[in-house]
């Protein structure tokens, strides 16, 4: 028992990269997490301009906070869905995951007449 003095450093220095790993994911989740809840807030903003058939203000206000609008019409309902590509800093997190996450919501509102 006179030996195992280092032993304590040892594992310490062996289990470092794994918590920091840890670690380091959990912050890319929350930054993906904070995003998409970023993306619904701005979604609602982007139904208020297409209720209001100002498009144009869309296009810009897409511009401006980084992010991509589309439309798809399905009878009388119209699904618009906005996307944006989150980065994923962690190395080893980026080789599973990729690079560029695209995250994205969408909502169908009734257009009928």
């Amino acid at each position: 028992m006179k030996e195992n003095k280092g032993q304590a450093l040892v594992e310490f220095l062996i289990i470092i990269p794994v918590i920091a790993f840890i670690i380091l994911c959990l912050i890319d989740v929350g930054n993906i997490i904070a995003n998409k809840n970023k993306l619904e807030d701005e979604m609602s903003e982007v139904i208020d301009l297409y209720s209001a058939n100002r498009l144009s203000e869309i296009s810009n206000y897409a511009l401006l906070n980084n992010f991509k609008v589309t439309y798809d019409k399905e009878g009388d309902y119209i699904i618009v869905k906005i996307s944006k590509d989150v980065s994923i800093m962690t190395p080893g997190l980026n080789n599973i995951l990729g690079k560029q996450m695209t995250i994205e919501t969408k909502r169908e509102i009734y257009n009928g007449q």
